[in-house]
């Protein structure tokens, strides 16, 4: 990985999962990271990067997805990463506690789009995504309550699908899976 972006991560980061191109044979690195500045003292990272390696991990070229201001957290605990195996496009999810977002990229990880908002929901966490012949989903715990610290918070299960050029999203458990706070405490 790149060692500027990651030199200042250290301690300071929150990995998501390795995944491989199968068009390319590229592994991908998704991960949140914070400014240097806040290493001492914050585990709310506020960069989304992916990396990406084209010699079987050897060696890793990292992007920069998306910044927002320090402090601002967007691990909740990792971003989520896939590639579709059969147009090659790379997804990256994250949220920011009150949002699921998007952004891809059609040129294997060198340039992202402009990331998306994909829910709808008051607050969310712990995001998935997957990715096939085009059609994207992102799976997600969402609920109504302003904060994950709502000790009445009702926690379902949404998926954000897209699908045909457009976004929708849908609530897939047909039961509350959680009812109560969800713990987002990272150790540093």
């Amino acid at each position: 990985m790149s060692s500027r972006v990651t030199g200042g991560s250290t301690f300071n980061n929150s990995l998501g999962p390795i995944v491989a191109d199968p068009t390319t044979g590229d592994v991908f690195e998704s991960f949140a990271g914070g400014e240097p500045q806040t290493k001492c003292c914050s585990a709310n990272y506020n960069n989304i990067y992916v990396s990406r390696s084209t010699d079987g991990g050897a060696h890793y070229t990292t992007s920069l997805v998306f910044h927002a201001p320090p402090f601002t957290s967007l691990a909740n605990f990792w971003p989520s990463l896939a590639v579709d195996p059969l147009t090659g496009s790379v997804w990256t999810s994250w949220t920011d506690l009150h949002g699921m977002w998007v952004s891809s990229s059609t040129d294997h990880g060198s340039t992202w789009s402009t990331p998306r908002l994909v829910s709808s929901i008051q607050t969310t966490v712990m995001p998935w995504v997957a990715a096939r012949a085009g059609k994207v989903d992102v799976v997600y715990y969402g609920s109504n309550a302003a904060s994950t610290d709502d000790p009445s918070a009702v926690w379902n299960v949404f998926d954000s699908q897209l699908s045909g050029g457009a976004w929708t999203v849908k609530q897939v458990s047909n039961t509350p899976n959680r009812v109560g706070r969800v713990c987002l405490t990272i150790l540093i």
